[in-house]
């Protein structure tokens, strides 16, 4: 039932954020035609400051706009009348949370992926990016030789952290809309209300961690070196693993106990 919900999901969110991601690569090879044709700069530069300025305004607003469209997607799925549907469909809480989480998810992924290349089209120059690739290439001994860590597996630590941070905020802001249904007749402001004490919270919970398990080994962690860079972020992807499950458990719970579609 997981796979009906999951192919429901993305159904429904390929609708909207397919056509923008597919706009978005099409206004980006078009700015590359006249970039390499010349257009670009037989208009007038003021025309030239704005084009600039609103592909960098849409760019954002794909990045920062999705995680809302998400939030309001598991809002309206679950919580609002079209919740009544879903609530009588045969599967469990759990279902209808994976669901929504891993399709989130992934579209994020591909909502930065799209993002990414279309900047890519943008400023794709072979001279420039072999200049870059020399850059890194140069720059890989001395990290190296600077952390005892190759700049490969660094890079692949990172990525690997950004993908729990993400899987955590996704939970925060669902635990938050969840958290919201217990105000009764003003559900939106407390769920902002649940954010922002979430995310004080989870600030709070972040610094005591680290300021504890730091005290007492300030050398160490003076010189960043791949054995700190490996448990510093460790820790941190720890600690987002454990405040997910912790959203992920109020999410369940409001579910399970305290529904309330009224």
């Amino acid at each position: 039932m997981l796979g009906k919900l999951l192919k429901y999901d993305f159904k429904e969110t390929s609708r909207l954020l397919l056509p923008i991601y597919a706009g978005l690569l099409i206004i980006s090879l078009f700015g590359k035609l006249m970039l390499a044709t010349n257009l670009y700069t037989s208009i007038p530069d003021a025309l030239q400051i704005l084009t600039i300025f609103t592909y960098i305004l849409l760019i954002i607003a794909c990045c920062m706009g999705a995680p809302i469209y998400f939030i309001v997607y598991f809002y309206r799925s679950l919580y609002s009348d079209k919740g009544y549907v879903m609530h009588t469909l045969p599967v469990t809480t759990h279902q209808k949370l994976f669901s929504k989480l891993i399709t989130s998810f992934v579209m994020e992924l591909l909502t930065f992926a799209v993002c990414f290349l279309s900047v890519l089209i943008i400023l794709y120059e072979r001279e420039s990016f072999a200049w870059l690739s020399r850059v890194f290439q140069s720059a890989a001994p001395s990290f190296l030789a600077a952390t005892d860590m190759h700049f490969s597996t660094f890079i692949i630590l990172t990525l690997i952290l950004l993908l729990i941070s993400l899987l955590s905020q996704l939970l925060m802001y669902y635990a938050s809309i969840s958290l919201g249904q217990l105000f009764g007749g003003h559900r939106v402001l407390g769920a902002i209300a649940a954010y922002m004490g979430l995310n004080f919270i989870s600030q709070i919970i972040s610094s005591i961690i680290l300021i504890v398990l730091s005290v007492g080994s300030m050398d160490t962690y003076a010189l960043m070196t791949g054995r700190t860079i490996i448990a510093l972020y460790g820790l941190t992807g720890c600690l987002n693993l454990l405040l997910a499950l912790g959203y992920y458990m109020i999410c369940y719970y409001i579910m399970e106990k305290k529904l309330n579609l009224n």
